[in-house]
């Protein structure tokens, strides 16, 4: 048995503070990583936690088709090409944007329907954009995703990487102009002059909501041919997992804990997204607290099982992209590391691991 562990924003942002990795469980963490082989891929500009995940699941494509993917998953699969065309507030640091997604409960459904409406008029003939219900948030009738679909099969336009990868940091203003080209900064300039001054946009700032100024294109592709399954069986929550599951006939199932009964059906990818959440909204102590619940979980319970000659698992996988690199940790059953010698078997010494900051604290993220 094999077991992937797929968490995003692995290492806190500030890698300063060494406080961060002070919570319960960093030791267990401290032991598998400092037991493991690391490796270190950069990310392309492009590239998002999104677009790895993708790519765990035989999506190899340098752009595979998220946009498709999500609505998929939220449950309606949109005809050709689509795109993601997430609703964001857009502020200005001297050279740099920051970018702050829209929460998806965060507009009426009249709001989106008002604005949506105004957009469609704007690109007549064109396309149209379109929202679904957000599947994350079952039961509301005020969530939405937002996308567009072009009339034009072949027509060009702007994909940049996903929200999640830049959503709370700076990005290089000159870098994303030129990520855009000119035919994708006419399409964003023509959304952001539509979206100017909108009735919307006048209350949102009158009751002291950031105004929705631009919406950011990701994910832009058709969901064509699928990849055979790579995967048994999955355990996670996202529209994207859910829609990379049903495109290639895979297993989902809901947020768990790790099963220690060998009779249970394994998983061989287990998703966690709690702690990206956390690192954009930079609150480090639901970071902190979802380190701790994924640890108790998973990683504890899975090096348990790797030590255990009696249970099936063989090989642990950790993958973490984060903001410019990827970091995957590979740790097997047989690695003298995680036993020690039979000296300190027989005395049950356990070596004591390196400071958890001092493992993560040093992988750039």
């Amino acid at each position: 048995m094999h077991l992937t562990l797929f968490v995003p924003d692995l290492h806190w942002p500030d890698v300063g503070n060494r406080n961060a990795y002070d919570f319960k469980g960093a030791e267990v963490l401290a032991r598998v990583l400092s037991a493991a082989t690391r490796m270190q891929t950069p990310l392309t500009q492009i590239d998002s936690w999104e677009s790895r995940l993708a790519g765990l699941f035989g999506f190899t494509d340098a752009r595979p088709p998220l946009a498709a993917l999500r609505s998929l998953g939220d449950g309606a699969s949109l005809p050709g090409r689509v795109l993601c065309a997430d609703p964001v507030n857009l502020s200005f640091i001297q050279q740099a944007m920051v970018l702050s997604p829209i929460a998806a409960d965060n507009l009426s459904t009249q709001e989106t329907q008002s604005l949506v409406d105004s957009l469609n008029h704007e690109f007549l003939g064109e396309g149209y954009f379109c929202t679904m219900p957000a599947s994350a948030t079952a039961g509301s009738d005020e969530a939405y995703r937002w996308y567009f679909v072009p009339e034009d099969p072949v027509t060009d336009l702007p994909d940049l990487a996903a929200c999640s990868r830049l959503a709370g940091r700076r990005i290089d203003a000159d870098e994303t102009r030129q990520l855009l080209g000119s035919k994708g900064l006419q399409w964003v300039n023509r959304i952001q002059m539509c979206l100017n001054q909108h009735p919307v946009n006048a209350a949102r700032e009158t009751a002291g909501l950031p105004a929705i100024n631009s919406l950011w294109p990701w994910g832009l592709g058709a969901l064509e041919e699928t990849p055979a399954p790579t995967f048994k069986r999955v355990i996670g929550e996202s529209p994207i997992l859910k829609g990379l599951c049903l495109a290639t006939h895979t297993p989902l199932e809901p947020a768990r804990a790790f099963a220690t009964d060998p009779s249970a059906p394994a998983p061989e990818l287990v998703v966690q997204l709690g702690l990206t959440s956390a690192v954009q909204q930079d609150d480090l102590d639901a970071w902190q607290t979802g380190m701790t619940q994924w640890i108790e979980d998973w990683v504890s319970p899975a090096l348990s099982a790797l030590i255990d000659r009696r249970q099936p698992l063989q090989t642990l996988t950790l993958i973490s992209p984060g903001t410019y690199q990827e970091t995957t940790w590979v740790l097997h059953s047989d690695d003298r590391a995680i036993r020690g010698n039979l000296l300190q078997r027989y005395l049950g010494i356990r070596s004591k691991p390196p400071a958890l900051h001092s493992l993560l604290g040093s992988c750039p993220a």
